[in-house]
């Protein structure tokens, strides 16, 4: 809230030309800093070129996987990568408590048209299908972005000569 107040024979045109250009100034920088709903999308996007990675390993092998984002707004972007976990509704796929997903670098922040790549890895111990499903906590918080990333893993032990030696390697 502005308030002026003039009184006496201090009135002039001078003086009324300033309290309006004041005023308005006032109310551009009023709007510059709220904004509203329907350009906050326009000030803060990510984009991710795939949703999903997939990794396919021996027993004890670490396998690797990527995903690149882009921050396409106009805002720079704190985030932090997260493990969503909401349990699973299928009692054969609750979790064993092992960690077997791993992300490098899990926070920092993007700023406008830059492209970060972050490389995820998988390990397991014993053979078997695994997933998990992480997201991208934001600061601001963006609306109307896919922010989930699906990681799944296989772990399957055969003996062919061709196994045994990436194994040994």
């Amino acid at each position: 809230v502005f308030h002026v107040e003039i009184s006496g024979n201090d009135v002039n045109d001078e003086h009324l030309l300033n309290i309006q250009l004041i005023s308005l100034t006032l109310k551009v920088f009023h709007l510059e800093i709220s904004g509203n709903d329907d350009n906050e999308e326009h000030f803060s996007n990510i984009e991710f070129n795939k949703h999903e990675l997939f990794f396919y390993s021996l027993p004890n092998i670490m396998a690797y996987d990527s995903v690149t984002i882009k921050n396409t707004g106009k805002t720079c972007i704190y985030y932090k990568w997260q493990k969503n976990n909401k349990p699973f509704i299928l009692e054969e796929k609750k979790s064993d408590g092992i960690d077997r997903f791993y992300c490098h670098y899990t926070d920092s922040k993007i700023f406008p048209d830059e492209e970060r790549k972050f490389t995820f890895s998988f390990f397991s111990e014993k053979n078997g299908v695994f997933s998990e499903e992480w997201f991208l906590a934001t600061t601001p918080p963006l609306k109307n972005c896919d922010l989930h990333l699906h990681l799944s893993g296989l772990v399957h032990k055969y003996v062919d000569e061709y196994s045994e030696k990436v194994h040994q390697l």
